[in-house]
């Protein structure tokens, strides 16, 4: 078994591509040698003292989990008020469907109000949008301007988020 874990989210440090990966020391010996292979280069030493830095404030990691958490439910619970149905998720992101409009159209529709949402067009997936977790603030812009799309087209539930 191979556990691999990134920096980007919880630790905030996307930009830094920064992760690692825990196995036995067979794995890790194979790992190392198609790391060889494919891109021989370290992290850098500036990208190893984020990382470090970033696993000693454990404070900050905690609170950032928790927010992430809030929001996450926050979110689940005003698309499900709003009529969507939204798969349950211990992930910093929600896949949400809805029967009023498709998710190729609530994609399109809230990137011309510049909130960028994902929508894949693969079968088994096109029906639903994955919604990355944000701000309190960023969360709550986004379930009104849904609520507004859905009220455009003339879907009577309103909410007041």
């Amino acid at each position: 078994m191979i556990v691999v874990r990134t920096f980007s989210k919880s630790r905030q440090l996307a930009g830094a591509r920064i992760g690692y990966a825990v196995a036995c020391k067979e794995l890790i010996k194979d790992m190392e040698a198609l790391k060889m292979a494919v891109n021989p280069f370290n992290i850098s030493l500036l990208q190893e003292k984020v990382a470090l830095a970033s696993l000693e404030d454990e404070f900050h990691f905690e609170k950032h989990v928790k927010e992430i958490i809030e929001n996450r439910d926050f979110l689940t619970s005003a698309l499900r008020i709003l009529g969507f149905t939204v798969l349950n998720s211990k992930t910093n992101f929600v896949y949400a469907s809805s029967k009023v409009i498709s998710g190729a159209e609530l994609y399109e529709k809230l990137r011309a109000r510049h909130i960028l949402i994902r929508h894949y067009a693969t079968e088994e997936v096109k029906d639903f949008v994955r919604i990355s977790i944000g701000t309190k603030q960023e969360m709550h812009r986004l379930v009104s301007e849904i609520d507004a799309i859905l009220k455009e087209k003339d879907h009577v539930k309103s909410v007041n988020f």
